[in-house]
């Protein structure tokens, strides 16, 4: 059975396809524009129509039984056709209409007609199928072809297009032509094209959706998002993310990750989602993917996943990725630290408008980090961010100022920047604000602003700021100890390492906190493990004292070295110390005197004291008058002795004189002895107007052994001259004996030595006897082998 296909245009009164079964015929122009009844009758001569019939017959190479008529048109003039066919036998079955499969004639005909370039044919074919069969693809065809015709015309003719183009992108939404949803969302969307109507929008975006067009659900969830309907967003991310939607996946993991409304945080969850996303080459999801690794958020950590989604999402342009990686390489975390490549990702970022790369770049710029140093580029890449209101930058920028970086120094402007980015609650720039108050630094000095600044720096965390609260409440003493040592605490904790090194020190010294020298010794440790010098000589202190840990004088000289070979003054002097002494090592004054030397160009009183009797020892006056001087003039009543005594060695007597003076008015005994000495011997005093210096020295609660001494063997001398006057009387009165009296000189002899020691008896209980044996017993218990022997002579113990 044959199908003989007619199609009518019931407007125009004409003949527009026939077709027999599924193939198209062509020849049929006589008939095209005729009424239905003059199509059947024969017309010979040059039309050379053999009637309707006829020609079918003859086409499709049949009889009439074999035929079968369909015909789509009007009512009225289908009518009119049946009437027609039935007059010539043929019975018209309307049960056998089928658009679907009546039109594939047409549908042949119409894509063939546009490929071959004939585009009005292959229109008008493409008009009946979409108009007969009702076809949703050709409709979308029709509307899309006048669409792009409608972007392409000139203005007299836009309007006829966009008609057509609506028309049938209507045409083909309501048979659910997904496409043709989705287009009239967009058309809605855009108000160039015509006026924008959301709701229309919003409409064929939904019905888009709902025929799960991925790009639709996921600006339905958009949507959603946007008017805070996370429960709708969600439901729709996920829906898209189940057809392979990478934005849909990436969006669920943000949902699961941060939480909102209805939906619960599910970090787990997050990390799968961020990962088919992440393998769906979504930037974003690779890089959240690369934190989770970094700080072990809903996976375990893992150093080499972090760099690789890292890496992935900078290599695809992501911004913060290139920044991130640019952190990694500056800082050498997880990678070895290189500056340059560094610098390359900051670069990068920095190309994108990255603030923050381009302030870390500046910083390389300013300290020479994978670059030649240049501090004007620094202060200008600091300035050009700074004015934009980047709080880092700002701050910054206070330091170039402060610090004379790349422009000249401008106190005042430090502070004005340092204010800018305070007021942004840059804990950096409170900080640096807060000690600008503390010290007078480019204003007028003011504590309480000082504490505020620094307080509101401490309380975000920053732990620089923390110890620096902790020294300002330890220096200021209505803030107590306790305080201090609260703001040392959470410093330390984070591993700041000077406020360890001072925690160290409340600790060992009872500071705020009750002392506990294992404490002390943890938290000195900790600072010296990141290279404290300070609290490397601490930790030397603790091991040559015993505290907190068992005395080791190996350690004490190696903690020693360490803080000495960082220039820290006091572990100089130390190490003098142990090589003076052999404590952890040989015993070498050269090498003490070597540190002592080191320590002593710092200002270390100590270290130049030692370093003057080195000097002394040596009998090198001028050095060790240089050495002693800075000490002496400090008031240390024992080394304005030594100087003293080496300008008397250098013989510059009244330089002498000047600083033994110094010593002996502070009660040095060894001062009071030598200025005495010089008074008697260089000024001319007489010995008693010298001994009330002598005195003092030999009385001092560390007595002077030569000022007991000359004061002994004064009274000793006195001792004698009251012998000797007795014997001159004595011998001068036996002359008067008569020589014949051969007894008389013995006898005058004897009498002698029996006065001799009753005067001796008698001077021994005087006043003077009694001061001279004082003084003789304490230079003997000083160790005087002289006054041992005449305290011997005399009968006396010591």
């Amino acid at each position: 059975m044959k199908k003989v296909i007619i199609i009518y245009d019931d407007k125009k009164e004409k003949l527009i396809s026939l077709a027999i079964d599924e193939d198209y015929i062509e020849d049929i122009e006589y008939i095209k524009k005729r009424p239905i009844p003059e199509w059947f009758p024969e017309c010979k001569g040059r039309d050379g129509w053999d009637g309707f019939i006829k020609v079918i017959l003859d086409t499709a190479g049949c009889s009439k039984e074999d035929l079968e008529f369909v015909f789509y048109g009007s009512k009225d003039n289908e009518e009119i056709f049946k009437e027609c066919i039935q007059r010539e036998g043929i019975v018209y079955k309307e049960e056998v209409k089928n658009p679907e499969s009546d039109m594939k004639a047409n549908k042949i005909v119409a894509k063939r007609a546009w490929d071959s370039g004939k585009n009005k044919e292959g229109l008008r074919q493409y008009k009946i199928v979409a108009k007969y069969e009702n076809n949703k693809e050709f409709q979308y065809f029709l509307a899309d072809y006048y669409y792009k015709e409608y972007l392409n015309q000139e203005e007299e003719k836009e309007e006829e297009l966009l008609k057509e183009s609506l028309k049938y992108y209507k045409i083909a939404a309501g048979n659910q032509h997904v496409e043709a949803q989705y287009k009239l969302f967009e058309i809605y969307s855009n108000s160039e094209i015509i006026e924008k109507d959301s709701q229309k929008a919003i409409k064929w975006l939904k019905e888009a959706a709902k025929n799960e067009k991925v790009e639709a659900q996921e600006k339905l969830a958009q949507y959603y998002e946007k008017n805070k309907d996370d429960i709708n967003a969600k439901t729709w991310y996920e829906k898209a993310a189940n057809q392979g939607s990478i934005l849909g996946a990436y969006k669920l993991g943000e949902y699961c990750m941060v939480g909102t409304t209805g939906v619960a945080i599910n970090e787990v969850e997050a990390v799968q989602w961020y990962k088919k996303a992440a393998y769906g080459r979504h930037t974003i999801a690779q890089y959240k993917l690369g934190e989770c690794y970094e700080n072990g958020i809903g996976i375990a950590k893992n150093r080499y996943e972090e760099l690789t989604w890292y890496r992935k999402s900078a290599e695809a342009g992501y911004v913060k990725a290139q920044y991130k990686m640019g952190v990694k390489y500056d800082k050498g975390l997880g990678v070895t630290q290189n500056y340059r490549v560094a610098i390359n990702w900051y670069e990068k970022a920095m190309q994108q408008g990255s603030l923050e790369a381009q302030n870390n770049l500046a910083e390389c710029y300013k300290y020479g980090n994978g670059c030649a140093k240049n501090p004007r580029r620094a202060f200008l890449y600091f300035k050009q961010i700074a004015e934009k209101g980047y709080a880092e930058a700002q701050n910054n920028l206070g330091e170039c100022y402060q610090q004379g970086v790349g422009i000249e120094k401008d106190l005042a402007k430090a502070v004005e920047w340092y204010k800018k980015a305070a007021e942004q609650d840059n804990a950096r720039a409170q900080d640096n604000l807060g000690r600008c108050y503390w010290f007078g630094i480019g204003v007028t000095k003011d504590d309480v602003l000082a504490r505020k600044w620094i307080k509101k720096s401490a309380e975000q965390g920053y732990a620089e700021a923390q110890n620096d609260l902790g020294i300002y409440c330890r220096d200021e003493s209505k803030f107590g100890r306790k305080l201090a040592f609260e703001w040392f605490e959470k410093a330390a904790r984070q591993g700041h390492a000077e406020a360890q090194t001072n925690i160290g020190e409340c600790y060992k010294e009872g500071l705020g906190v009750e002392r506990n020298t294992q404490q002390a010794f943890y938290w000195f440790n900790e600072a010296a493990k990141k290279g404290v010098a300070r609290a490397r000589y601490y930790m030397g202190e603790c091991y040559e004292n015993g505290e907190g840990i068992c005395k080791n004088f190996v350690k004490a000289e190696e903690y020693y070295r360490k803080a000495a070979n960082q220039e820290y003054a006091e572990a100089q002097y130390r190490l003098g110390r142990c090589y003076e002494l052999g404590q952890g090592l040989t015993s070498d004054k050269n090498m003490a005197a070597i540190w002592y030397e080191k320590a002593a160009k710092q200002g270390h009183i100590e270290a130049q004291y030692y370093l003057g009797k080195y000097y002394e020892s040596r009998e090198l006056w001028k050095s060790a008058i240089e050495c002693y001087q800075k000490p002496a003039e400090q008031g240390n009543a024992e080394t304005q002795y030594r100087l003293g005594r080496c300008y008397e060695k250098n013989r510059q007597r009244e330089k002498a004189i000047e600083w033994y003076q110094k010593s002996a008015e502070q009660g040095y005994a060894e001062g009071q002895y030598h200025y005495g000495y010089l008074l008697w011997m260089i000024k001319n005093y007489t010995f008693d107007m010298a001994s009330e210096w002598f005195k003092m020295a030999a009385d001092n609660q560390q007595p002077s052994i030569d000022a007991c001494l000359i004061l002994a063997n004064h009274y000793y001398g006195h001792m004698d001259e009251f012998f000797g006057a007795r014997n001159c009387a004595l011998f001068g009165g036996s002359i008067l004996i008569p020589v014949a009296n051969t007894i008389t000189i013995p006898v005058a002899i004897a009498s002698a030595i029996a006065s001799r020691k009753l005067s001796k008896s008698h001077f021994l209980e005087s006043d003077e006897g009694k001061e001279m044996i004082k003084y003789y017993q304490r230079a003997a218990r000083l160790g005087s082998n002289e006054a041992q022997e005449k305290l011997e002579s005399l009968g006396y113990s010591w």
